[in-house]
């Protein structure tokens, strides 16, 4: 199964799950008792005002705790819920603010580009999968980054002029990747319907059997 298919079928999802959080947002909202208090609301302090004064130790520990609040222990959490998804997109932004150059700065700027996928913050997304494969060049998940960019302007925003530059940037720098293949099949088909790269799998099935 390739990484590309595999890409894809994530995708789908997270956008289930993201639809079926807001579908049960609403209703609670709907049916819920509403608040007649007259107090006051309490300023609530961003997770950056939180962590003003934490060392990276903290930080990381704060990450770890949104990660497990947002996935679950098991990582197999199937609910996805939008406030502690950013949560934890903020956290991660803490410590990469604050440690830009460290050994897993690049790590938490990839799983932030995820999570903004998630959310459908496909702009930022792309900006931080960016700033992975320019500031990053020797992270091992480079090569991952530059292709979910491209991937991401095809897929989510439907820039498939950004996505070709990606693409091709990939297939010049990384022409012996594992990914080279998938990389090149999106390049091949940028801005083709399904039903047009089945009907190319038959005309060259057709054209291989007739040689």
């Amino acid at each position: 199964m390739s990484f590309l298919y595999q890409l894809k079928n994530i995708s789908l999802f997270l956008a289930i799950a993201l639809f079926a959080s807001c579908v049960n947002g609403g209703e609670e909202s709907s049916t819920g008792t509403q608040n007649t208090s007259t107090k006051p609301a309490v300023p609530v302090k961003t997770v950056s005002q939180e962590l003003s004064g934490a060392s990276i130790e903290e930080i990381k520990a704060a990450i770890t705790k949104a990660e497990t609040e947002l996935y679950g222990s098991d990582k197999n959490n199937l609910e996805f819920d939008k406030n502690k998804a950013q949560r934890l997109v903020d956290t991660y932004n803490v410590y990469t603010s604050k440690n830009s150059d460290g050994a897993e700065t690049a790590n938490y700027l990839f799983k932030t580009a995820e999570v903004l996928r998630s959310l459908r913050k496909f702009n930022e997304a792309v900006g931080v999968y960016s700033r992975i494969s320019k500031e990053f060049p020797d992270y091992e998940k480079a090569p991952h980054s530059l292709f979910l960019e491209g991937f991401s302007y095809e897929n989510d925003l439907g820039d498939t002029a950004k996505a070709r530059i990606r693409y091709k940037d990939f297939i010049e720098k990384f022409p012996k990747h594992e990914l080279a293949d998938d990389v090149q099949f999106s390049l091949d088909n940028l801005g083709k319907s399904p039903e047009d790269i089945i009907k190319g799998f038959e005309k060259n099935r057709e054209k291989a059997k007739s040689e």
